[in-house]
């Protein structure tokens, strides 16, 4: 899975479930392509200037070790939101093998990439009690938004039905995206 943090870049006033952006990767990648990824997470930063992306192959690629892609900006508001992306073949899959190349034993590399956004309609489901969503893959990215945004509350409870095909998937997101929730 590639993790794409980006701090200090989005509004923090856009920080809704639902809503999900495009990402550009001008030049470097096959030429001036859009793909739609969903917010995933958003949490207060202890480093206040990196935009990161980190990449972990599954189980089936043999491989564990983290990528990523930095690269510095003026800190204002401390909040990283992350975008997953679950490369397949096309664009996800020339991303993941772009920084797969990097001669870095932690494969960072720097790479150029433009965000537009937030698109889509927010789905407040704060006025429920229990909330049920089931995904699939890296569809967990709304189950974590939602998560996000309703655990703090304390109002609702949810529960997550999440079926993957590899455990090294699953292990990353708790390790990650689901940490504070998994307790709740």
């Amino acid at each position: 899975i590639i993790r794409l943090d980006v701090t200090d870049l989005l509004s923090s006033k856009t920080i809704t479930p639902g809503y999900y952006y495009y990402l550009y990767a001008p030049g470097e990648i096959q030429g001036y392509q859009s793909h739609p990824f969903t917010l995933c997470s958003w949490r207060q930063t202890a480093i206040p200037s990196i935009q990161a992306v980190s990449a972990t192959e599954d189980e089936k690629e043999n491989t564990s070790q983290p990528s990523s892609i930095s690269s510095s900006s003026p800190s204002t508001n401390n909040i990283t939101q992350s975008l997953l992306i679950r490369p397949y073949r096309g664009f996800t899959g020339r991303l993941r093998n772009k920084l797969m190349k990097s001669p870095d034993p932690n494969f960072s590399t720097n790479l150029t990439v433009f965000l537009e956004g937030p698109y889509g309609c927010a789905l407040d489901l704060r006025s429920f009690s229990d909330v049920l969503i089931i995904a699939g893959g890296s569809g967990i990215t709304a189950a974590i938004s939602h998560s996000n945004f309703l655990l703090p509350t304390g109002n609702t409870s949810v529960h997550v039905v999440w079926a993957v095909q590899h455990s090294s998937l699953v292990d990353n997101i708790c390790e990650n995206e689901l940490k504070e929730a998994i307790g709740d």
